[in-house]
């Protein structure tokens, strides 16, 4: 039989089906952490610092980028300077599996697309010769608050600032705010430009408001934080503003229009090296004796993850803990099949990078969530579970996930692992990771377009 297992709680496999005693459950959860960590500190030993020099060993094969030097500016454009920013600054001290496996903070993507643009063999110092224009704006990993703060800067600082910034070069310049679109709502030239030009300015962040749709979000009553992130009929989105000092910031603002903002997926903690294998292949099992797989918290996420801690309560199965991003947790995610994968205080999550990464089928509940991801993550490799059928009960998610047959399980994992790349941010330029395909449907826009939030390709 498969198992279920909520971190910190792991149930026998078939062959001790009825050891379930506290004891047992736990001397097999270090057995399965000790050779993790083993093998981690064997291959760490002649790793550690490989990654940091790849960098300047192979020519560029992608798109030249132009990345803007904002030093001589005061700090509210920046707040690292580009030889400040170290390796491990950007990708987190390595925790496994040979310096792949990281401590990466969620916050973090800023960081890393800063370090890799500005090293990159593709990096160009002539803006004529540019086919993406990188704007470095505020890449160190902060809170809501301190982000609005950043985020209300006036227009025409950034034009000074971006002096390549045209209407014919826009919609080649990117910008990538390390958190919710909402923490960047203070700034005009972000939710509701003057000046056209920032109409085309390609904006990412960790999830983007979405189209209207009326059954989106069915949840939208229960749930109204969530709703948040979906357009008004109109095509509009409320939006945020920073109060000052430690007040909690005001989110009942006129709407904005918000245009020409995508997602990327918050980096997972494993990393790849272009041209070397999937790294995590030594601790993903092909048999994956565990069903199911949740590491998060139950303070917040509301009625899905409530249902879940009841639903694995009724399992008999209830070794239930608080859990960490700490490694031995993410690489449990390499045991299971299917990883649960709820909305917390917005439908994206870290943990959907990281489930991907190891192999582990991520399941969403919300339609919201899997429509964040549309350059990266195909509906194949995923199992969507509805979100009212949850909460009211209708669906158990033991019996939904084991009606599965084994063909249809094995293709859902072929379809992670075509996919798992995509929500990886690679230690070096690397064809098919997610600053790639970022960097690429960025340059393949055409300016003279009155770009306003049309679909990235």
């Amino acid at each position: 039989m498969v198992v279920f297992l909520l971190i910190g709680l792991l149930v026998a496999d078939g062959k001790t089906r009825n050891d379930r005693s506290p004891r047992a459950l736990s001397a097999r959860v270090v057995s399965l952490e000790s050779n993790i960590t083993h093998e981690s500190e064997n291959e760490e030993a002649g790793h550690h610092h490989h990654h940091h020099h790849h960098q300047h060993h192979h020519s560029c094969e992608g798109r030249r980028v132009f990345v803007y030097n904002l030093s001589s500016w005061s700090s509210s454009l920046w707040d690292v300077q580009e030889e400040d920013l170290t390796f491990d600054a950007a990708f987190g001290e390595a925790e496994g599996l040979g310096g792949h496996l990281r401590l990466t903070r969620q916050w973090s993507a800023s960081q890393i697309l800063y370090y890799r643009v500005s090293r990159s063999a593709c990096r160009t110092r002539d803006p004529k010769g540019a086919d993406v224009f990188v704007a470095p704006l505020w890449p160190k990993a902060k809170g809501f608050q301190r982000m609005l703060a950043a985020c209300n800067v006036s227009e025409s600082t950034l034009l000074e600032a971006l002096p390549y910034l045209a209407p014919e070069t826009a919609c080649r310049h990117l910008v990538l705010v390390a958190k919710s679109f909402r923490s960047c709502s203070s700034g005009r030239w972000f939710y509701d430009p003057v000046d056209p030009v920032f109409n085309k300015v390609a904006k990412f962040a960790y999830d983007e408001p979405l189209p209207w749709h009326p059954l989106l979000f069915p949840n939208a009553r229960q749930e109204p934080h969530l709703a948040s992130y979906v357009r008004s009929p109109e095509g509009l989105v409320e939006r945020c503003s920073y109060l000052g000092g430690n007040a909690s910031a005001n989110c009942g603002n006129p709407p904005g229009r918000f245009p020409n903002i995508h997602s990327v997926p918050y980096p997972s903690s494993v990393h790849w090296s272009p041209g070397e294998p999937d790294p995590t292949t030594t601790t993903s099992s092909p048999r994956r004796p565990i069903l199911m797989l949740f590491v998060g918290h139950f303070d917040k996420g509301g009625l899905v993850r409530a249902g879940i801690r009841t639903m694995c309560r009724e399992y008999d199965d209830p070794l239930v803990c608080t859990t960490s991003h700490a490694t031995r947790d993410l690489a449990i995610k390499g045991q299971s099949v299917f990883c649960l994968e709820p909305p917390g205080d917005s439908p994206s999550r870290k943990s959907i990078s990281d489930s991907l990464a190891f192999g582990c089928v991520p399941v969403v509940f919300e339609n919201a969530t899997a429509a964040q991801y549309s350059l990266f993550w195909t509906e194949d490799a995923r199992v969507t579970i509805d979100y009212a059928s949850f909460v009211s009960g209708a669906v158990d998610l033991r019996d939904h996930l084991e009606s599965y047959s084994a063909d249809r399980v094995r293709a859902m994992q072929q379809a992670v692992a075509r996919c798992k790349k995509a929500f990886t941010y690679s230690f070096d330029d690397d064809v098919g990771d997610a600053i790639d395909i970022m960097l690429g449907a960025v340059a393949r826009q055409t300016c003279a377009n009155n770009y306003h939030s049309g679909v990235l390709r």
